[in-house]
């Protein structure tokens, strides 16, 4: 068995859409979702279990496993090959693996400087990092589960061991692990640290970051540069070890720091992720989006932790998410980690009482001020009617107004003015999600779906309807290609339908799509299976004769105008015979 054929018995359609998509049933074998591809409201995201096949009838985007990691990751068919292979624990011949990127070789050599990180975490050497994990109740486990290491305080002990390992240094400098001296040659860039490594959503070390162990070094936390495999403003940390937690609980806490998330993995909340070293971006959302609509915003108390969660707020509201806030009290503690070093139950209390984005900011800006205070009440004026003038929700907008209203002591009518012109107020238009029309199910959408489903009502089809009869181009050729393997296929519908699929995926990417969206149509119009499907086939096999007959009698009308026009006579009683036959 191929490779590919290995791949896909190992992995499942419905659970690997999973990973990425809330699912909820929607019938025999049959799950929906919103999809990630376009936004909408109402989901007409597809899979189906027994078929192995997606579609969504909103943007008609479908196909198998493949055209899923190609589409949802951004990769051609190689990588998407290479990435299940992983997952699925199957070998690549050395043929399928020769084009491996420079990609892949950096993320190799991240991965050796991990393991090299934590050998040296035990060794005598990381016994004041040991020290400090231990100060801060960060066991055994939660080391291995987060890959936590120790850079030794030595100019060039990393590099040592990748020359041992035959990287070279310019290797290990392009990964971002070694920076040129002042002498012209290379030095490790982390020495004497924590060293708390980067991985992307896949688990793929990409690069580090190291905290210091003593008082007097700087900077306090030392990221890798900017690489070929990192990108700060894209990598959410933590996300490969909480995409379940995020799905199981429906939302997302969003942490400033990167021990912020470990310590909440201490205190059992694991649905849990950092954006660290860098503001929130539209990419950062984009990723977690996948997995949830729901942010839970939890930065540190200070203002600078207020402000960046403003901006991050801002942000993700404007793009559609649902935004919540954890409110640090006074004197619980600065952020997340210090919280769960004092009380790992105070964190998990304050995570379950998260106040929406109002509400908090409500609490936070306008509550504590002075109404005499005219500064301080257009301040928190300005801010809070900005991230209500976000709000498309009528109700929601009129409540604030008046609770506004009253905290200020500013008429009602004044604060509407203020407000603008209502919900897209100071919103970009390509921030709005907007609800796609399905695409309507044209005859040859439905004839298709009934005739692959089932090699009986194939059989009958090919018996009546030629592919000629279809005009629509993807449905002329997926029939064309289902009639050339009809007689070549066994007879149960498993392979006939098997056959087509794996040839349509041969084909294109746009004809496996279609194939996904009749193998799924039928199940969706018709599930518990009707007994009347065959009489409704047989309805559906008339119509389209009738419309070939039809088709047929206009083009005689429009030969019998053009006969007499030219006064043929013979042609004339020729056609109208013909015409009168058809009849």
């Amino acid at each position: 068995m191929e490779p590919k054929e290995q791949i896909r018995n190992a992995i499942d359609v419905v659970d690997l859409v999973g990973e990425y998509l809330q699912l909820k049933k929607a019938g025999q074998g049959s799950f929906k979702a919103l999809c990630p591809f376009h936004g909408e409201k109402t989901p007409s995201f597809y899979v189906h279990r027994s078929k192995q096949i997606w579609h969504c009838f909103g943007c008609d985007k479908g196909g198998d496993i493949f055209t899923f990691i190609m589409d949802m990751e951004g990769v051609e068919f190689p990588e998407a090959l290479r990435m299940l292979a992983k997952k699925a624990g199957v070998e690549l011949p050395q043929y399928e693996r020769r084009d491996a990127s420079r990609t892949d070789h950096l993320k190799a050599i991240n991965a050796f400087a991990q393991k090299v990180y934590e050998r040296y975490l035990q060794t005598a050497q990381g016994k004041g990092a040991r020290a400090y994990l231990e100060g801060r109740g960060i066991t055994e486990e939660l080391q291995m589960r987060f890959g936590l290491g120790y850079a030794p305080d030595a100019w060039t002990a990393l590099i040592d061991a990748a020359r041992q390992k035959g990287i070279s240094e310019a290797d290990w400098q392009a990964a971002g692990l070694a920076l040129p001296s002042k002498r012209g040659n290379r030095i490790d860039r982390f020495r004497h640290r924590l060293m708390i490594p980067l991985r992307d959503h896949h688990g793929d070390t990409v690069g580090f970051t190291g905290r210091v162990l003593r008082k007097d070094d700087t900077p306090k936390y030392m990221n890798s540069p900017q690489t070929d495999i990192y990108d700060k403003s894209a990598l959410v940390y933590g996300l490969d070890i909480a995409k379940a937690a995020i799905k199981s609980a429906g939302e997302v806490i969003l942490v400033e720091g990167n021990l912020d998330v470990i310590a909440s993995h201490k205190a059992d909340v694991k649905n849990v992720v950092a954006i660290s070293g860098t503001a929130l971006t539209e990419r950062h959302i984009q990723m977690l989006k996948r997995y949830t609509t729901r942010f839970v915003f939890c930065f540190d108390a200070d203002d600078a932790g207020f402000n960046a969660a403003m901006r991050g707020m801002h942000l993700s509201r404007g793009l559609g998410m649902d935004v919540r806030v954890v409110a640090i009290p006074s004197g619980a503690g600065k952020d997340p980690d210090e919280i769960v070093q004092k009380d790992p139950q105070a964190w998990r209390a304050l995570v379950e009482a998260h106040a929406d984005q109002m509400t908090y900011l409500f609490n936070r800006l306008v509550a504590p001020i002075d109404r005499k205070d005219v500064t301080t009440k257009k301040r928190a004026g300005a801010v809070f009617l900005e991230e209500l003038a976000a709000s498309k929700d009528t109700i929601e907008r009129e409540h604030w107004l008046k609770r506004l209203s009253e905290a200020l002591d500013v008429p009602l009518q004044e604060l509407r003015k203020s407000l603008g012109s209502g919900p897209d107020n100071g919103q970009r238009k390509g921030n709005a999600i907007q609800q796609t029309p399905q695409k309507h199910q044209s005859l040859e959408d439905i004839f298709l779906a009934h005739s692959i489903n089932d090699t009986n009502a194939f059989a009958l089809a090919a018996s009546r309807i030629a592919p000629s009869n279809l005009s629509e181009p993807l449905a002329h050729a997926l029939y064309t290609l289902a009639l050339s393997l009809y007689h070549d296929a066994n007879t149960s519908n498993e392979s006939f339908f098997e056959a087509v699929r794996q040839e349509a995926s041969k084909h294109s990417q746009e004809l496996s799509g279609y194939f996904a969206r009749c193998a799924i149509l039928l199940d969706l119009e018709n599930s518990p299976p009707n007994a009347n499907d065959d009489t409704r086939f047989s309805q559906i096999l008339t119509r389209l004769e009738d419309r070939v007959r039809n088709s047929k009698r206009q083009d005689i009308l429009f030969a019998l105008r053009e006969a007499e026009r030219v006064g043929d006579m013979a042609q004339v009683e020729a056609l109208t015979r013909q015409y009168q036959s058809m009849l």
